[in-house]
């Protein structure tokens, strides 16, 4: 480490209100190197990205970029010296071609009028220096996760980018679409870019990094090279203690029926059967596009059935929509919380009682203020949810916490069958192991729950049964005794993949 490091951090500290979010931080970063941030929401990671780019001011210590030495930075100074970060969300114009968004601001920097043809050629350049084939006529609306992923790592690259932080760039992304996005994160490094990788996914820092910097309440714990990790001592030193995911033990007295699915056919899918009884956690797997997620929707109403029957204790049912499937005692944690699961503009309270909103609006028309706090109180104690009060605004708590209210908000509708699509995904380890806890005592409860999910190690740790989706059909179901078998990890990631493979087959026929 002689060399003079790209960027580096000295003695940081950053205080917001009543918080000391960085405390006195050391920080470097060398040229053509992975350097990985690990550590639990709230441990200072995003605060470190932020004062790096220019959004946050430090209150003390110093940063040096380039051998140039800053009490602050700006993102204008941030981005002059090639210092870029892909956020979550991507920042990217849904509307505008893929070329359009790679080129944007560069044409914005360099020319008064735009050419169509410099806008690819721009376009074509970047995607050249990382070597994948990309439909840059295709708008981002139309584009999959890691083709949006890979046009905003292009646009950085247009911009000059020698420093580039990514956040959490695998979170909606398919297991293919991973593993190119770490080959290309790799072969980044060996341009000379430097890349700061910041994921709650330890198999994948493991992976691809060669620095590790842990972060735990806002302190260092220190920098680890990657080859002396495993998974084990990182999930320690993130947490402070061992983290243990115990496998969930299914039992055979409670096996009464609650849900059965037999030939349904919906919106992209065909002819699904399956069972869930009490106390099942069934496991649903495949690849983006395989159904998995239409067929969730359809048991909730949201993509209603055209033929076959839905079984709920012993009763055929119609579930027309949403409404009705909550009557029946459904209840769907959707893929996407932020969008789709919470109102984050709500308070916690509001949005762990939104739904039983219309048990809490009384005859005459007044509304039950008091049962209100009441459920929110109580969601907050079982899902043990950190949060200043329940008067807090949903979206200043970690992801972890708002999924765990997410959760609160359907137990408190004491559901037959709660279906968790992704339930997982953007949250730490620590919370994870809680919401694996949490779900397998709502199944021990005698509660039926589908288990969808891009984790092998997720599926194989909570399920006591899996079924396997692949262009809307169910293509195999793993029993309790299959999924202990020796290899079953990787048996069940090919036969994932073996959809993908059909799909082609079919496509080319």
């Amino acid at each position: 480490m002689n060399e003079e490091p790209l960027l580096e951090f000295k003695k940081i500290n950053k205080y917001f209100t009543g918080v000391h979010a960085l405390k006195n931080i050391d920080f470097r970063l060398d040229r053509g190197s992975v350097h990985c941030l690990a550590g639990e929401n709230g441990s200072g990671k995003s605060t470190l990205v932020k004062i790096a780019s220019g959004v946050y001011t430090p209150t003390n210590g110093t940063i040096s970029l380039h051998g140039t030495t800053y009490e602050k930075l700006n993102p204008g100074i941030a981005m002059s010296q090639g210092v870029h970060v892909i956020y979550q969300d991507l920042s990217l114009f849904e509307h505008m071609s893929l070329a359009e968004n790679i080129a944007i601001s560069k044409i914005h920097r360099d020319e008064k009028f735009v050419r169509k043809s410099h806008i690819m050629a721009i376009a074509e350049k970047q995607i050249s220096k990382i070597g994948v084939d990309l439909d840059l006529h295709a708008t981002v609306r139309e584009s999959s996760m890691g083709n949006r992923q890979i046009a905003a790592i292009c646009r950085a690259l247009a911009m000059d980018a020698k420093i580039l932080f990514m956040d959490e760039p695998t979170t909606a992304l398919t297991r293919q679409e991973v593993d190119r996005l770490l080959d290309i994160v790799v072969d980044l490094k060996r341009s000379g870019l430097s890349i700061v990788f910041i994921s709650h996914k330890l198999d994948e820092i493991l992976q691809v990094s060669d620095i590790i910097t842990v972060f735990r309440d806002g302190n260092k714990v220190g920098d680890f090279p990657a080859g002396e990790m495993t998974a084990k001592k990182l999930s320690f030193y993130m947490t402070g203690k061992d983290v243990a995911y115990p496998k969930y033990q299914n039992s055979e007295t409670k096996r009464q029926a609650l849900l059965q699915v037999r030939n349904l056919k919906a919106n992209k899918l065909s002819d699904i059967s399956l069972d869930v009884n009490k106390g099942d956690i069934v496991g649903v797997v495949g690849l983006l596009g395989s159904g998995r997620s239409e067929f969730a929707l359809s048991l909730f109403g949201l993509n209603p059935a055209k033929s076959g029957t839905i079984t709920l204790n012993g009763r055929e049912c119609t579930i027309a929509n949403a409404q009705v499937a909550k009557e029946y005692g459904i209840a769907l944690l959707p893929e996407d919380r932020s969008t789709q699961g919470l109102f984050l503009q709500k308070t916690v309270c509001e949005n762990i009682s939104s739904a039983m909103i219309d048990t809490l609006a009384e005859k005459r028309g007044f509304f039950d203020w008091r049962k209100e706090r009441k459920i929110a109180e109580e969601g907050v104690k079982s899902m043990n949810i950190k949060t200043p009060s329940i008067a807090t605004l949903i979206e200043n708590l970690s992801g972890g916490n708002q999924q765990k209210a997410a959760i609160a908000k359907w137990i408190r509708t004491n559901p037959t069958i709660l279906i968790m699509d992704s339930p997982t995904v953007g949250i730490d380890i620590g919370s994870k192991a809680e919401i694996y806890h949490v779900i397998q005592n709502l199944a021990g409860s005698g509660i039926g729950i589908i288990l969808i999910s891009d984790e092998v190690e997720e599926i194989l740790t909570n399920c006591n049964k899996v079924v396997v989706f692949s262009n809307g059909k169910v293509s195999k179901t793993l029993s309790t005794s299959e999924l202990h078998e020796a290899g079953i990890e990787k048996r069940l990631q090919e036969l994932i993949s073996l959809g993908a493979r059909r799909k082609q087959y079919a496509e080319k026929a």
